[in-house]
């Protein structure tokens, strides 16, 4: 079966992105065969997900359904970077009109508001379901102290300087690919497993590099991640309302957390780039 696939960027993050009201192809389908199409979608690598477009949706208010894919079919979470190419991809198809007025996202079954700024896309989240400071793990008789955020997707995010005298070594040298597999499958997050960030604090930014689950590697950006990421310092540290995270690719990403009057967190937004790389015709073996 023959696919165009448009190959875009969120900061560096790079995802397939199929247009669905062309094939009318079930959740099951794209869940199959989701590793082969981001295998193809890319000659220089295979991408790090799928995001899935269509426009059947009973909802009135919702612009555009996106439904993204792990290379390794999993899916019902949310991608912060991922829905910011969703977003471009949908004006540059047809599925918006005016790229002056907020977007309305369908994400598995869950609503995020998007719009452009500038030259930038920028989605707002919900508080995150679930936070857990200072947890205590324990990985080959040795204690990990992170901290666990679900913004849609779960996340435990070390803080680099606690652990930097232990690995004696750098952060972009330190070894992410063998440390977190045993984090992203340790007995608390079952079934289902955990994405694992290291960040670190410098010159006011926030250096971050997450291994992500369904991916089983390290990505070039992680939205859910930096947004994770900026929780974290906001609850332990400084108390500011607006981040710069820096991810791999170095393609910075803007997390401004809103509060209410009580100073709880009542709404994140992220903000960064989105590209469009190619479009390319695979062939998937079905």
């Amino acid at each position: 079966m023959v696919f165009e696939v448009t190959v875009m960027s969120g900061a560096g993050n790079i995802f397939s992105v199929i247009d669905n009201r062309k094939y009318k192809l079930s959740v099951d389908f794209y869940s199959k065969f989701a590793g082969q199409i981001c295998q193809k979608s890319f000659k220089e690598k295979p991408t790090e997900g799928l995001l899935v477009l269509d426009n059947q949706t009973s909802q009135s208010d919702v612009d555009v359904l996106v439904r993204f894919f792990n290379p390794d079919g999993s899916y019902g979470m949310m991608c912060g970077n991922g829905g910011r190419c969703a977003v471009l991809f949908a004006l540059n198809n047809g599925f918006i009109k005016d790229a002056n007025k907020q977007i309305v996202l369908d994400v598995w079954d869950s609503k995020y508001i998007a719009k452009f700024v500038n030259d930038r896309v920028k989605i707002e989240f919900p508080p995150p379901n679930k936070i857990e400071l200072n947890t205590l793990l324990t990985i080959e008789n040795k204690p990990i102290i992170g901290d666990y955020v679900d913004v849609g997707s779960p996340h435990l995010l070390i803080d680099f300087s606690n652990i930097k005298s232990e690995v004696n070594t750098g952060f972009y040298d330190f070894a992410l690919k063998e440390f977190a597999p045993k984090i992203r499958n340790h007995n608390a997050f079952k079934p289902n497993g955990v994405n694992v960030s290291i960040y670190l604090l410098e010159n006011d930014k926030i250096l971050l590099r997450t291994y992500e689950r369904g991916v089983e590697d390290e990505t070039g950006a992680c939205g859910t991640g930096a947004i994770s990421a900026a929780v974290v310092n906001y609850l332990k540290n400084n108390k500011k309302n607006l981040y710069t995270v820096v991810p791999p690719s170095r393609e910075e990403l803007l997390v401004e957390i809103e509060t209410n009057a009580q100073k709880n967190i009542s709404k994140i937004s992220l903000t960064g780039y989105a590209k469009t790389i190619s479009t390319n015709k695979i062939t998937i073996d079905i």
